[in-house]
């Protein structure tokens, strides 16, 4: 199983150097595409029907406010309001109208599809790589160390009802390495025009490490609920979508936030 998550994770590394690159559009188009497989993983543990059809409203409002995020910023807000109405209106006009089957929906949008377009946001933005790449290296740094120290030294349990494995020496060493690597990304050369970058740099690092273990509790916690192991199977050794990309979805809206804080970025 190690060996096949490492041939899997080298791969999707590959496609995201390459999407890195080649360009920033080249790098939000596939962050689109993980965005519309997550939300289509999600939405069918709502429908119960993996059908595109029943589940393509969730995937066109996750294509939809990535697109914002890319050209059009401005419109995040008012998309987000009008996807919950329309959530809300395509469960009321279902055949088993289930107010909380709208309420997992919206947040299966939410969680999908606009973290993710905060992420377009900071991507295209004028200090993008600088923000989101050593985000990205510091989440997996986190999920890294937070699992083999967890896997070897792991003895006192993290949050045992929504995930047992977890232990609060894996969080720990995770929470570490990634301040540890996002403060780090201070020298680097493209983060020299940063505002504020020292306290960005540093306070961006606790924010991964806080953000990136309630990320993975959160698909936890959802997928304990409808009682599945993965979200999906398209990455071997990884599960679905979603499954690659939890921990990085609340990441992404944590970082955007303190962006919004202390570098300017709206």
């Amino acid at each position: 199983m190690l060996k096949q998550r490492v041939i899997t994770a080298a791969v999707l590394l590959a496609v995201l150097a390459g999407a890195v690159l080649w360009s920033p559009y080249a790098l939000a188009a596939v962050a689109a595409v993980l965005s519309v497989g997550a939300s289509y993983e999600f939405s069918r543990l709502i429908t119960k029907d993996d059908s595109i059809g029943a589940n393509l409203l969730l995937m066109c409002l996750a294509a939809a406010v990535n697109a914002c995020g890319v050209f059009f910023p401005r419109l995040i807000a008012p998309l987000s309001v009008f996807a919950a109405v329309m959530i809300f209106a395509r469960v009321m006009f279902s055949e088993e109208p289930d107010a909380s089957d709208a309420v997992y929906l919206v947040w299966g949008y939410l969680y999908t599809g606009l973290c993710m377009a905060l992420a377009q946001r900071l991507m295209t933005s004028p200090h993008g790589y600088a923000i989101v790449l050593p985000a990205f290296a510091a989440c997996a740094l986190c999920d890294t160390a937070a699992y083999f120290i967890g896997m070897k030294f792991g003895k006192h349990r993290f949050c045992p009802k929504v995930s047992p494995k977890k232990s609060w020496e894996g969080a720990v060493a995770g929470f570490i390495a990634a301040v540890a690597a996002y403060s780090a990304s201070y020298f680097i050369p493209s983060a020299a025009s940063l505002p504020n970058r020292l306290a960005f740099c540093v306070a961006g690092g606790v924010v991964i490490g806080v953000f990136g273990e309630l990320g993975d509790l959160a698909a936890s916690l959802v997928k304990r609920k409808f009682d599945v192991k993965d979200y999906g199977t398209v990455f071997p050794g990884h599960g679905g979508f979603l499954d690659r990309i939890d921990s990085y979805l609340f990441v992404f809206a944590g970082i955007y936030v303190l962006s919004c804080l202390l570098l300017g970025i709206s």
